[in-house]
Parts: C-alpha cells; sequence; structure tokens
C-alpha cells in the first residue's frame, strides 16, 4: 500500500492547493482540494474518488467492486485564541456517489459541521509537537435517495494526547468514538480541512460498514527519530532526519452483522523527514502493515509534503 500528498502554496500564503493518492490493501484512492485564506473565513473546495476492491473469499471472480465520488465544499474559520489554546469552525457540504458493479449506486448528500480545540506546545526544529491536546466534535447528517444507504445523522467525537516523554521519544495517543441513529456508519473519508491530510492515513473505521451503529478505536504511535543528515548535490532528494515507529490501533464494534466485532491494526517501519529540490519538505514512511480484521498484510509505502514552501 502506498500514499502520495503534495502541497502547493504561493508566498503570501493566499492559495492552498493539496493533491493526494493513498493505496491500502485493495482501495485506490484519489483526491484533491483547494483553500482560499486571504481572509478569516477560508473557503475551500475539493474531490475524492474511491476505488475499493473486496474480496469476499480467495476466488477473484467473488470480489465485490466499489467506486466511490465525493465532491464538497466548505469553509473554516476560527473560533478563539489564548496562549497556546486555539478553537477552530470547519463547515462543508458533500455529494456522494457510490456505484457497484451489479448496477447498484447509492447518492446521497452529506452536511458536515466539526468544532476542534487544540493545545500546542512546539519547538523550532522539533520533530513532533513537544505537547498537543485536541479535542474534536463533528456531527454528519447524511440525505440519501436509495434504499442501500438510509438516511442518518453520525456524532464523531476524538481526543487526542501526544509528547515527548524525553530524549526524543515521542508518544501519541488517540481515542475515536462514531455514533449513527440507523446501523448505517457511513465515516471513511471525511473531506475536513481541519484535518492534517486531505486523504485520512490512520484507517478510523473498517472497510465493511454495513449494520454499524457505534464505533471506537485507540491508536497508539511511538516515535524515535536519529539525525542523519545527508544532501546530496545533485541528486533532487536529500535527508535531514529519520525515525523508527511503530503504531497500533484497537476497534471495537457494535453492530448485529459482524461476527468478529473487534480487531487491530499494525504499522511499523522507518519514517525519514527529508527535502525534495532542496526546498520542499517531506516525510516519507516506510514498513509493513497488517490487520486481523481480514488476515491481511502488505507493504506500506506513504509520502506526505504539507509544511508551508
Amino acid at each position: 500500500s502506498g500514499f502520495i500528498q503534495s502541497q502547493f502554496i504561493d508566498p503570501l500564503f493566499y492559495n492552498s492547493l493539496t493533491l493526494g493518492y493513498q493505496r491500502i490493501f485493495d482501495s485506490n484512492l484519489v483526491g484533491f482540494s483547494y483553500q482560499y485564506n486571504q481572509h478569516i473565513i477560508s473557503p475551500y473546495i475539493g474531490y475524492i474518488y474511491n476505488e475499493d476492491r473486496n474480496s469476499i473469499s480467495s476466488d477473484d471472480k467473488d470480489a465485490l467492486f466499489y467506486y466511490d465520488q465525493s465532491a464538497f465544499l466548505g469553509f473554516t474559520a476560527p473560533l478563539f485564541v489564548w496562549r497556546r489554546w486555539q478553537g477552530a469552525w470547519d463547515s462543508n457540504i458533500a455529494y456522494e456517489k457510490r456505484d457497484r458493479l451489479n448496477n447498484q449506486y447509492s447518492e446521497s448528500i452529506e452536511l458536515t459541521h466539526q468544532a476542534q480545540i487544540t493545545y500546542l506546545q512546539n519547538y523550532p526544529l522539533a520533530y513532533e509537537p513537544y505537547r498537543l491536546f485536541r479535542f474534536s466534535i463533528q456531527q454528519q447528517n447524511i440525505s440519501s435517495n436509495s434504499d442501500i444507504e438510509k438516511d442518518d445523522t453520525i456524532v464523531l467525537g476524538s481526543l487526542t494526547a501526544s509528547g515527548d516523554l524525553g530524549w526524543q521519544n515521542y508518544l501519541r495517543l488517540k481515542y475515536t468514538e462514531g455514533v449513527g441513529q440507523e446501523e448505517n456508519i457511513q465515516l471513511r473519508y471525511l473531506p475536513s480541512s481541519l484535518s492534517k491530510n486531505l486523504i485520512q492515513t490512520e484507517r478510523l473505521f473498517p472497510e465493511d460498514t454495513v449494520d454499524i451503529k457505534r464505533i471506537r478505536s485507540i491508536i497508539g504511535t511511538y516515535k524515535r527519530p536519529f539525525e542523519t543528515p545527508y544532501y546530496f548535490p545533485r541528486f533532487p532528494l536529500s535527508v535531514r532526519r529519520s525515525a523508527i515507529y511503530i503504531e497500533g490501533a484497537y476497534y471495537d464494534l457494535e453492530t448485529t452483522a459482524r461476527i468478529d466485532d473487534h480487531f487491530t491494526d499494525w504499522q511499523y517501519g522507518i519514517e525519514i523527514e527529508g527535502l525534495a529540490i532542496h526546498q520542499i519538505p517531506l516525510r516519507m514512511r516506510v514498513g509493513g502493515q497488517s490487520t486481523t480484521e481480514n488476515q491481511q498484510s502488505g507493504f506500506f509505502l506513504q509520502i506526505n509534503s504539507q509544511k508551508n514552501f
């Protein structure tokens, strides 16, 4: 699996364009978003396309294909800034269409609101924030015109805490819970510019989201960076620091359709911080991943460019 994302920002930081591609197991996803940041209220637009192959047996002819498309329009606005605390608001409306090879499809309009409060203590050139606490709550209203997907109201909340335990040993913990009025939770790729990535790198929700009314997840990440500077005079990619990392996630589902109501994901490898063409900051992850949901495992590659340049 892999992930590639690039972000382009003009020198005055008024315009921001984000492009992304992600592959996790049998899912391919591509998307973009554009945001205008000159004023307090920052509007944005975007589009996400996802192609998912879900095998129900070892025979390829029994595989199901899903094609999801989502176009969204929204805005972000600051709520307050006090010392190291800051609050932000995000609202967007999205049109989503889901297609299957058996000619079944669903269309829905989704209205999402998100409020986020963050405490951040960071220092220049630090690999990760020294202290970070974040609370986020999100509500999504789904209006569908198909029998495949019901109208629903979903609430998603998360708590994140991360920091330096000493000598650059970084630990991050995140708890997330989602609740839906109907047994039809469809929280897959929520288009919120408050998210660190346009495309979510952490799999908040399982591949099969049918008949799920409540889901909980706990994600823990450990990183230990090392100074490994190496700057190539001609090659357009240089290395500044490297880190070993391991990430584990536990998911607990409230459902009547699934036999296994809980599973775990693991990801491990090396994270490299570098520069492309000596100007664009990059974070690259190389390693392996596995899940007990359907006993899959494989190679993981992630390339991400998110800082201003």
